[in-house]
């Protein structure tokens, strides 16, 4: 994925008979991946939410027929600086890890947590 100048994460159209499909969205490793490398990608229309995503955030395009992707290609090309500046603002924000789960990673080290007063401690044992 590193190697690649441009992610291509392409998925069949969703059916009626396949419904999970449509809702790929972040659950797709792919996209998330190239994403982390800083790739633009050009991704397949019909998965809910990339098209908001992905040409919203300026991190590539959603093709809806792969006769599109030549022309994709170009635009991309065209722009890749500020895709890539992008991706990499949108990532940290959004996608990496440490940033999304800061509160889930604080609460374990300092062992608490705002979950209905619960608390997390390295004493908290399970009751069997």
């Amino acid at each position: 994925v590193r190697s690649a100048h441009i992610g291509v994460v392409w998925y069949p159209p969703p059916r009626p008979d396949n419904p999970n499909m449509f809702y790929l969205g972040l659950s797709s490793g792919k996209l998330n991946k190239f994403l982390s490398c800083g790739r633009p990608v050009i991704c397949s229309g019909g998965i809910h939410g990339y098209l908001e995503m992905i040409e919203g955030n300026g991190l590539g395009l959603v093709c809806n027929h792969a006769d599109e992707l030549p022309s994709a290609v170009s635009r991309i090309e065209d722009n890749y600086q500020l895709i890539t500046q992008n991706i990499r603002e949108f990532y940290l924000e959004h996608l990496e890890f440490e940033n999304c789960f800061k509160g889930v990673i604080d609460s374990i080290l300092t062992g608490t947590t705002g979950l209905s007063g619960a608390v997390v401690t390295s004493s908290t044992r399970l009751n069997t």
